[in-house]
């Protein structure tokens, strides 16, 4: 159907300003949307964020509905959500660390590893190159397991695997509530007696720290603890939601400014029409930018509606 409408056009020679062009060559049919950014009557910019992007979809899942095309459905749209949360942001990436065989999943698991046998930074970097790790310094750490092609910087496979955080939990690994060893999924503990003693008594250990720990907060008993769990997450979600707002909000002021700055612009051409809006002739000479300073006046008005905190 798209491949007809566009030998259509291309026949009739019809200047096309959008395009949109479906790609069947490969396993997962998919559509690229192709338009020019700026409008060719008006001079108008695209603007480019959440809003617009799910309005082109809307618009795209309504057309595939109505030829009784397939749109992505809820699961596949929380799969999609994931990705973007995860720091894998490729594909392939992302799939090899689900199964646990990427080399960056390989990278977090050696450098955990790594940082509860070390005792200190050289500590730690001998462990990583015994492992058969390159290490690369300068800004940002990197490693290279021998046969991979590039060196991936630690801060890139997650927020506790920069420089600074390594460090810190070299000195402090003692106090990772992951610092329990999983006696039952182990290997050697399977393999080796001595090593499933020590193993409980490590984990006892650790768990009676962790209690002391959370009781030198303050805490007597699993219900205080739980309480105060809920109310730090209710605060986080929050704090989560102001900080979304204060987003949304900073992204119109950055919109509403072009509208100002138009505004100023073009004021002094509306205050000559408002002088004797009958006046053809001036309004032939500076209509463009009279109904510039309207539209972009409207927008603004639009906007001290919404937030009207912000009016001064």
């Amino acid at each position: 159907m798209l491949s007809s409408s566009l030998k259509k056009i291309s026949s009739n020679h019809v200047p096309c300003r959008d395009i949109l062009a479906t790609h069947i060559d490969k396993d997962h049919i998919h559509n690229h949307i192709i338009f020019n950014s700026i409008d060719v009557d008006e001079g108008k910019v695209y603007h480019s964020y959440y809003g617009s992007y799910m309005n082109i979809r809307n618009q795209s899942d309504k057309l595939c509905k109505e030829h009784n095309l397939s749109v992505i459905d809820q699961e596949t749209q929380r799969e999609i959500n994931e990705i973007k949360r995860r720091k894998f942001v490729s594909w392939h990436d992302w799939n090899e660390d689900k199964k646990g065989s990427s080399y960056k999943s390989k990278l977090q698991f050696d450098i955990d590893r790594s940082i509860q046998k070390s005792v200190n930074w050289q500590n730690f970097l001998d462990g990583m190159e015994s492992s058969e790790y390159e290490i690369k310094f300068g800004k940002h750490i990197a490693f290279r397991k021998e046969g991979q092609q590039r060196f991936t910087r630690s801060k890139t496979i997650g927020d506790t695997y920069t420089e600074e955080r390594i460090r810190d939990r070299i000195l402090n690994k003692d106090r990772e509530l992951d610092n329990i060893i999983d006696i039952k999924n182990n290997e050697k503990v399977k393999s080796s007696e001595g090593y499933e003693r020590w193993a409980t008594k490590h984990n006892m250990t650790t768990a009676a720290g962790t209690m002391i720990a959370i009781r030198d907060k303050g805490f007597h008993s699993m219900t205080e603890l739980e309480s105060e769990i809920k109310r730090l997450s209710s605060r986080t979600n929050q704090l989560r939601k102001e900080f979304r707002d204060k987003e949304f909000e900073l992204k119109k002021i950055q919109e509403v400014t072009k509208h100002l700055q138009t505004c100023i612009n073009k004021k002094a051409h509306y205050d000559g029409y408002k002088k004797d809006s009958n006046d053809k002739i001036y309004m032939m000479m500076n209509k463009k930018d009279v109904e510039a300073y309207k539209e972009a006046y409207l927008e603004v008005e639009i906007f001290i509606k919404q937030f009207p905190h912000l009016k001064k």
